[in-house]
C-alpha cells in the first residue's frame, strides 16, 4: 500500500495464495488522504494491479482546545468550550471539580463539527476543574483539559455593622467586610430599614475590607449599612 499516491510502497503481505482471492488487513495508524493498495504476482512483479482511485485512512481524533487550564469561569455566565475534530460524528462534554475523581455530564451527545458549545457554567465553586470531551459512540478517543481551571462565585459578607450597634452622629466607625473575586465595592446606607439607600462611597478597592466612615447627621433606630 502506499499513502503518497504511489510515490512509496509498503508491504502488506510478501506472499498471500492467489486463490484465496481476498487477504484480511489490519489498517495501519497510518492516517492519509492519499492512500492506494497494489497487488502484484510475486512470480512476475509485471503483473499486478492498483487501485483505481486513492481512498482514505484515518484516525478518529478530538483535541479540547478551552478550557486548557487557568482560566477562571464565573457561576452563570456562558463560556465556550472549544475543540478540534477529525472523522467524529457526536461528543460528549463532561467537567469534574475533583481534578478527575468524578465526572459529570454537560451534554451527552452535540455535533463534533460545531467545534464549540455554549456552556452556561454551574454553581460548582472549585479550583480544581477540567473538561473532558469524548467520541459519543467510542468514549476512549477523547481528550482532557491539559491543567485544572477555576469556578468562581463572587462573595461579599459585610462584618461591621450587622446589628444593635449604637454609632454617635459624628463619630467614627470602620465599615468592615470580606470578599472573594470581588474587584470594588460601593457603600450605601438607609435610615428606614432599607426602603431607601444614601451612597456613603461609590467606589473603594474590595481589598481594603475596611472603610472609616464618619457618622452623620441622621439620627434613627433603623439603621442598617449594604
Amino acid at each position: 500500500y502506499s499513502t503518497n499516491n504511489g510515490t512509496d510502497w509498503i508491504s502488506i503481505a510478501p506472499s498471500v495464495a492467489a486463490s484465496l482471492r481476498s487477504y484480511d488487513w489490519t489498517v495501519p495508524n497510518n492516517p492519509s488522504t492519499e492512500c492506494l493498495v497494489k497487488i502484484t504476482d510475486v512470480s512476475n512483479i509485471n503483473t499486478n494491479d492498483v487501485s483505481n482511485n486513492k481512498f482514505t485512512i484515518y484516525q478518529p481524533s478530538l483535541v479540547l482546545t478551552s478550557p486548557d487550564g487557568a482560566e477562571s469561569w464565573r457561576v452563570g455566565t456562558s463560556q465556550n468550550i472549544t475543540w478540534q475534530n477529525n472523522f467524529v460524528a457526536n461528543v460528549k462534554l463532561e467537567y469534574t471539580i475533583n481534578d478527575g475523581t468524578d465526572w459529570i455530564t454537560i451534554a451527552a451527545s452535540t455535533p463534533a463539527a460545531a467545534l464549540t458549545y455554549a456552556w452556561v457554567v454551574p454553581n460548582t465553586v472549585s479550583t480544581q476543574c477540567k473538561v473532558r470531551i469524548s467520541d459519543a459512540l467510542e468514549p476512549a478517543i477523547n481528550d482532557v483539559s491539559n491543567n485544572t481551571f477555576e469556578i468562581y462565585k463572587p462573595v461579599l459578607t459585610l462584618t461591621s455593622p450587622i446589628g444593635s450597634e449604637t454609632w454617635r452622629i459624628g463619630t467614627d466607625h470602620n465599615i468592615t467586610w470580606t470578599s472573594t473575586k470581588v474587584n470594588n465595592v460601593k457603600i450605601e446606607y438607609t435610615t428606614d430599614n432599607g426602603n431607601t439607600w444614601l451612597t456613603v462611597i461609590n467606589t473603594i478597592p474590595a481589598a481594603t475590607s475596611t472603610y472609616t466612615w464618619t457618622i452623620p447627621n441622621t439620627a434613627s433606630a433603623n439603621c442598617k449599612v449594604k
